[in-house]
């Protein structure tokens, strides 16, 4: 169907948040199909890219080195469907948003825009990493980092499966959701 003028963006009594009643209702829907969804990816595994838009890691990866910190959540999906409703849900509820730094648009504290913007992804994985830094707490002493869960919801990351794990592989990071 189509939206009424009172829900597009600009309007502002805009629905930001579905209500109660509506999560409910959508769950009822969704939950059982995304369980059957799972079950037909199981038991048809298939190569990598056909399931998934990154390929599966491997187990024999290096160990991160670098003591850079990348985000544990791609939030990844296409424009208007839902993704930025679910991604502000999610930072409310404490995962944490990348750093926005002096001169960049606001909307950065969502989405980095690392993989596909080329002028930022030349930037290499260092520009990246800093934007997460604060949600890894290094414990030298015990020689290990303590990592919150953060979140970069770039939508368009899904188009670019090399370079993610690429960057994420080049520095032993092996860990994402």
């Amino acid at each position: 169907g189509k939206l009424g003028a009172a829900n597009t963006k600009k309007h502002a009594s805009k629905v930001k948040v579905p209500s109660e009643s509506a999560r409910a209702a959508l769950s009822e829907v969704f939950t059982p199909e995304n369980e059957k969804l799972y079950q037909l990816l199981e038991a048809n595994p298939g190569p990598p890219m056909e399931q998934t838009p990154f390929p599966r890691f491997e187990d024999n990866q290096k160990p991160n080195t670098t003591s850079l910190c990348f985000p544990s959540v791609l939030f990844i999906g296409v424009q208007k469907s839902g993704t930025s409703t679910i991604a502000d849900w999610m930072f409310r509820g404490g995962i944490l948003s990348p750093l926005v730094f002096d001169n960049e648009p606001d909307f950065y504290n969502k989405e980095v825009h690392f993989f596909d913007h080329d002028d930022r992804y030349n930037e290499g994985p260092k520009f990246y990493a800093q934007r997460f830094h604060h949600s890894c707490q290094d414990h030298a002493e015990e020689s290990m980092v303590e990592k919150s869960l953060a979140m970069d919801a770039t939508p368009n990351t899904y188009m670019y499966p090399d370079r993610v794990h690429e960057v994420f592989q080049s520095t032993g990071e092996d860990q994402i959701i």
